[in-house]
């Protein structure tokens, strides 16, 4: 998985997961253990994922606005459908980890499959 794919998927997952304005351990257990599930014994991969994901947990915990810049700014790259379709599904999960998605969860889902170029009704947002 490119590295640009992992950074975007941590920053949408984590955008859906703060979007009801705190990270519960349980989207943060799905972010991981979703993004451990794509990139599936790439090592080189595996220790990108866990620099990236503390660095936008820390920058989450002291600066939100700058979380959020960076996370705006990962999403501006070019994705092919595939890697898109991996963020999207990876943020539905995150948004679902405790069952239900919150409106505000499905409205960052929404904001996120936009942002990909994709409609968001073909994933049932």
């Amino acid at each position: 998985m490119r590295r640009e794919v992992i950074e975007a998927a941590i920053a949408s997952g984590l955008k859906v997961a703060f979007a009801d304005g705190v990270l519960q351990a349980h989207e943060q257990e799905r972010l991981l253990a979703r993004m451990r599930h794509e990139i599936d014994g790439d090592i080189v991969s595996q220790g990108i994922l866990t620099r990236i994901l503390g660095e936008y947990l820390e920058l989450y915990r002291t600066n939100r606005d700058a979380a959020h810049a960076r996370a705006e700014k990962a999403m501006d790259m070019s994705f092919q459908p595939k890697e898109a379709e991996q963020i999207i599904r990876l943020c539905i999960a995150v948004g679902y980890s405790k069952k239900v998605m919150s409106y505000v969860e499905r409205q960052a889902c929404r904001q996120i499959t936009e942002r990909l170029g994709v409609k968001p009704e073909d994933y049932d947002l």
